[in-house]
């Protein structure tokens, strides 16, 4: 049930990276049938870090901690 929630079609993967990268660093999502990965990297991982939780939870409506990611 997780696996669905935070798959990402190819047609959003542009937008979700984006999203995360904004506003000084890159990102990568990778979203298969069974996994998605995410590959954020910038200047100030602290900001980073921050920040793409409560994204990732407003897309997913999951929580960041167990048993979500």
């Amino acid at each position: 049930a997780v696996r669905e929630r935070v798959y990402v079609p190819l047609e959003r993967a542009g937008e979700l990276a984006r999203s995360l990268a904004a506003p000084e660093g890159e990102a990568v999502c990778l979203s298969t049938c069974n996994r998605t990965e995410l590959y954020v990297i910038g200047e100030r991982a602290d900001a980073i870090d921050q920040a793409t939780g409560p994204i990732l939870g407003r897309r997913t409506g999951l929580r960041r901690g167990p048993p979500a990611w």
